[in-house]
């Protein structure tokens, strides 16, 4: 990871505690960031789970569904559940 991310994703880490009713709450500077209004895309990633503004999902999931990458996919055929 270049310095400049390393510095910006670990200097604004945040232990994040959940309230009474089990939500997470997160702080204010990492909300207006990513845009995190009142609709969001929770992404479950194996041993952890993105948070992403719905808008901006959306429009990664249409860059990625109308392009013709395919990197990674064949992966896809060693998956078993």
């Amino acid at each position: 990871m270049a310095g400049k991310l390393r510095r910006f994703v670990i200097g604004n880490a945040t232990e994040c505690e959940m309230d009474n009713q089990g939500r997470l709450l997160l702080p204010e500077k990492l909300r207006a960031f990513a845009e995190m209004d009142k609709k969001l895309i929770l992404l479950g990633q194996l041993n952890k789970f993105e948070i992403w503004n719905d808008t901006a999902w959306l429009t990664k999931e249409h860059e990625w569904l109308d392009s013709d990458d395919r990197e990674g996919l064949e992966e896809l055929e060693s998956l078993a559940f």
